[in-house]
């Protein structure tokens, strides 16, 4: 201990001390706007790689936090300024350290002084005593034990541990009993367990957990077992069934197996993924390989990584524990760039979580890959997914087989999946069947997924009842999903009745809808009441609101259509400009009534541009308009097509798509 040392021991600064770097505050600044997503995730990844001590990744992902921070956001700046700082602290350039500090300073925020405090601490652990005092002159407020550990972090996080020490000593003398657990910590740290022991015995609260935890754990070190377990055993009478893994560990040291696997079932029925893996270890050296396998696979549904490779006879191997945090994220920045569609940033960020091992990163690159129809490498990392024990990889793989008509492979890779438990899976293989028309099949699937409350399999499987002519079967196949509040079998169940002229029961199932409401019970019940709240899409509201326009419409009540189809409009839905506008057709008037298929037709819309050319008599336009429209997949073209050739007086085959428009569920 440097002889200069006690002079700061009592220079307390008047700050608000960030005591851990700012990617550990983001979410608690208060700013006028709020990180983005992925700086956000690419905050975390510094956080992550600074408490590994991987200091030069950690000052990377540092520099990209930055770089997608707000121009607004200045003191988010400053306090990335500071981190930069101490990172340079860290790996010993001082003088980049010491210009990141002053630069901070030169940006700090009205009455922010953490700079200063930074300052001094650098200043004094180089010895210049002068000028770490010039940094706190007009900061000192005498016998606040509160900034003297509030200091003490600082010298933590900067890893000068003596000063930290001295600070805390100091505090611990004015009587604070919230110095004694960091003190304790830092005798740790320096590796004098028996201070360390003598310090945690003070602590006023001998039955506080951390104190428990960490006392056993130091007596571990020391070969101490009977005193360890007797900590742990005080430990886990406060429910901490983390701790019955470390009191596991420790029976399995002194070779008593029974009670080392009494401890780790215990804490394994409390989802301590660790215990989980420690069972694996105990039954693989037991040769009891049916304990191995299901223990392992609990550890993987609980979110463990997918094999056990450590060579320790206890407890995961740390650096796996590592990897899989730092996979994760990653993965969590590649997720973030998805989200912004931003699909070259995110395979980057993918592709480091694949390599160390991250199960979904490989699956989000098949993904990437299959919707860009490079299906080698999209197989690829389905496959890598499934072998790191990602049974999502199934129903990725088994979709890809689908699309290129490997038919039969697909059908045997979702059989995997779907003896592996996953829901998804059945739901995929039923469409292929359906698509095939193995309409058995694909009833039976459906069933079993709907079975497992796969809410669209009820849809689905009530569109094949309606095909086959079973509409009672359909409805009541709906109002099994209606009573899990799936609100597109609401939509669904609408369109039935309307198709089949029961107006009354179909507004009230759209109004239900757009009332954020659906029916309880075990029944389909129409008649008006009150009815339970759930969540709403936007997407099948403005389908609830254009249906009960086209209902009003045909009721010859234009203003009561009007209303609802404004609100469909105001939130974005095009095809209710279109209806708007033969609405003011069918009122005579006609500029306005153009005005609406023009906007709609300027925002992307193919039928309203049909139409616009139907309204200037440019019928060969029109219908290869609306035969374009087809071709992208709008059924609601049919429907156009129809009445286009009826104009034309071509009756036949205006009543074939007519026909076909009412098969494909198109209401009119």
């Amino acid at each position: 201990m440097k002889k200069h040392n006690h002079i700061l021991l009592f220079l307390f600064i008047s700050i608000s001390l960030t005591t851990s770097l700012y990617a550990t505050n983001i979410k608690s600044k208060q700013t006028s706007e709020e990180p983005s997503l992925v700086a956000e995730k690419l905050g975390q990844l510094f956080e992550l790689y600074y408490s590994r001590e991987k200091y030069p990744l950690a000052e990377k992902y540092l520099q990209k936090f930055i770089s997608n921070l707000q121009a607004s956001e200045s003191e988010e700046h400053y306090y990335c300024i500071l981190d930069q700082g101490v990172l340079s602290f860290l790996q010993g350039n001082i003088k980049q350290a010491e210009v990141a500090f002053k630069q901070a300073a030169l940006t700090a925020p009205k009455k922010e002084r953490c700079h200063s405090y930074y300052l001094a601490i650098l200043y004094e652990s180089q010895g210049t005593i002068d000028s770490a005092v010039q940094y706190l002159q007009g900061e000192i407020i005498p016998n606040n034990s509160s900034k003297l550990l509030e200091l003490a972090q600082a010298c933590r996080e900067l890893k000068q541990y003596d000063l930290a020490i001295n600070y805390l000593q100091a505090a611990k003398q004015m009587k604070d009993s919230d110095a004694l657990i960091p003190l304790a910590k830092m005798y740790q740290k320096i590796g004098d367990l028996d201070r360390a022991i003598e310090t945690y015995k003070e602590f006023p609260d001998q039955d506080d957990l951390s104190v428990l935890i960490d006392l056993g754990g130091i007596y571990c070190k020391q070969k101490k077992f009977d005193l360890a377990q007797k900590c742990y055993t005080q430990a886990t009478k406060k429910m901490d069934y983390l701790v019955l893994n470390n009191l596991g560990i420790l029976h399995y040291k002194q070779s008593n197996i029974e009670l080392a696997i009494e401890c780790f079932e215990k804490a394994t029925a409390h989802c301590v993924v660790e215990a989980m893996y420690n069972l694996v270890t105990i039954y693989k050296e037991q040769g009891k390989k049916d304990k191995q396998k299901y223990y392992l696979k609990c550890a993987q549904e609980n979110g463990g990584i997918s094999c056990l490779h450590s060579k320790k006879k206890y407890m995961l191997d740390p650096l796996l524990i590592q990897k899989q945090q730092e996979g994760e994220a990653l993965r969590e920045v590649g997720d973030a760039y998805t989200q912004q569609n931003n699909t070259k940033k995110a395979k980057q960020y993918y592709d480091l979580a694949g390599q160390l091992g991250d199960s979904e990163a490989l699956m989000a690159l098949g993904n990437i890959y299959s919707d860009q129809n490079k299906f080698d490498p999209a197989e690829k990392y389905y496959k890598k997914a499934i072998k790191k024990g990602l049974i999502f990889g199934f129903t990725g793989l088994g979709y890809l087989y689908a699309y290129q008509k490997q038919f039969e492979l697909a059908e045997e890779t979702y059989k995997q999946a779907i003896d592996k438990g996953e829901i998804n899976a059945l739901y995929y293989l039923a469409t292929m069947y359906n698509e095939l028309k193995k309409l058995d099949l694909a009833k039976k699937y459906y069933q079993r997924a709907a079975d497992k409350e796969c809410l669209d399999a009820f849809c689905q499987l009530a569109m094949i009842h309606m095909d086959q002519g079973d509409t009672s079967l359909a409805i009541g196949t709906l109002g099994k999903a209606i009573d899990l509040q799936y609100t597109p079998a609401l939509n669904m169940l609408g369109k039935i009745y309307y198709n089949q002229n029961q107006l009354k029961q179909a507004k009230l199932c759209f109004k239900m809808v757009i009332g954020k409401q659906c029916l309880c019970g075990k029944h389909v019940d129409t008649t008006e009441k009150n009815t339970d709240l759930i969540c709403l899409d936007l997407p099948e509201e403005n389908t609830a609101l254009f249906l009960l326009g086209l209902i009003y419409m045909k009721q010859n009540q234009f203003e009561v259509a009007k209303q609802y189809l404004s609100r469909a409009i105001d939130q974005g839905d095009i095809s209710s400009l279109n209806l708007l506008g033969q609405i003011y057709e069918n009122q005579n008037e006609p500029e306005t009534a153009k005005k609406c298929y023009q906007e709609a037709a300027d925002k992307g819309n193919i039928l309203a541009l049909g139409t616009i050319y139907e309204y200037q008599d440019e019928l060969i336009l029109a219908e290869q308009t609306y035969k374009q429209a087809l071709k992208e997949g709008d059924v609601v073209a049919l429907y156009h097509l129809g009445k286009l050739y009826e104009r034309k007086g071509e009756h036949q085959l205006a009543q074939e798509y007519l026909d076909q428009a009412l098969k494909e569920g198109v209401v009119f």
